[in-house]
């Protein structure tokens, strides 16, 4: 699948306990319509689920932005 050109990212979200749509974090600043800060402080606070790889790249569940 791609959005806007790009191939999206499907991961499995443990807090959802799904397959999910997994956002970088320009693609989540971009869907949520808030900062890369806010964003982050978010996913710190535990309002957003997310995933990092081993790599240090964070992916946000798109289903836990949309809430």
């Amino acid at each position: 699948m791609r959005r806007g050109g790009q191939r999206t990212v499907r991961g499995f979200c443990p807090i959802c306990e799904r397959e999910v749509e997994m956002l970088t974090l320009d693609e989540a600043v971009h869907e949520g319509g808030q900062s890369a800060r806010a964003i982050v402080r978010r996913v710190e606070q535990g309002n957003l689920h997310f995933a990092e790889t081993d790599a240090g790249y964070l992916f946000i569940c798109a289903a836990s932005l949309e809430k």
